[in-house]
């Protein structure tokens, strides 16, 4: 985050304010100091995140306070004290006159997913590239083991007891990109990066 930050800055002083940032290999991973990330990009004190959580109880999941062991197989949402409506956001870390593009695929997952659809709901950055697909796994669903996830995966694994229903303005849970550019067979097999190449005349041609 103070990399992206000073970086931003230093961009802003240099006279660029049109910052590229490619999230279309990214897999996720720990979304701590979130609220910090977002800040670079509003000067909102606060940002809608999630509508309500709703819980899948199983004996797995009875640590939770709300629940209860005749719960066990229903859904129970959240109480409204247990997860975080709204993201507040420090106006400080926010850097004004900058226009940011995110690249997304297919493979931008988990985190770096909802770090995409938290910037398109908020109008905080143009989401370039491939729809995202159902990269938010709801409680039950399966993941199958396979090529792609052979380190990680022996077998079909069970996600999450958890179901987020975020604010968000992907339909029937597709994201589209504000700026749809698929990947093309014979573009990709020159070695070159079609995608960036299309976005950097796109963002060329507006100035």
């Amino acid at each position: 985050i103070k990399t992206l930050h000073s970086a931003v800055k230093r961009f802003k002083a240099e006279g660029i304010n049109n910052v590229i940032i490619d999230v279309r290999r990214n897999l996720g991973g720990n979304g701590h100091d979130f609220d910090k990330l977002l800040s670079i990009f509003t000067d909102k004190p606060k940002i809608p995140n999630i509508k309500k959580q709703t819980l899948r109880v199983s004996e797995k999941t009875l640590d939770y306070e709300f629940v209860s062991e005749d719960m066990i197989g229903t859904n129970v949402d959240f109480p409204a004290d247990e997860f975080y409506k709204d993201i507040e956001l420090d106006p400080k870390m926010y850097v004004s006159g900058m226009n940011y593009y995110v690249l997304a695929s297919e493979l931008t997952q988990s985190t770096a997913a909802y770090f995409v659809n938290v910037l398109q709901y908020n109008n905080m950055a143009t989401i370039v590239g491939e729809p995202l697909l159902r990269n938010a796994l709801k409680y039950g669903e399966i993941l199958p083991g396979g090529l792609y996830y052979e380190r990680t995966l022996q077998g079909p694994i069970g996600i999450s007891t958890v179901e987020y229903d975020e604010y968000t303005k992907a339909i029937d849970g597709i994201l589209m990109p504000d700026i749809h550019i698929p990947y093309v067979a014979k573009e990709y097999m020159t070695g070159n990066d079609a995608v960036l190449e299309k976005l950097l005349a796109i963002i060329k041609n507006k100035q």
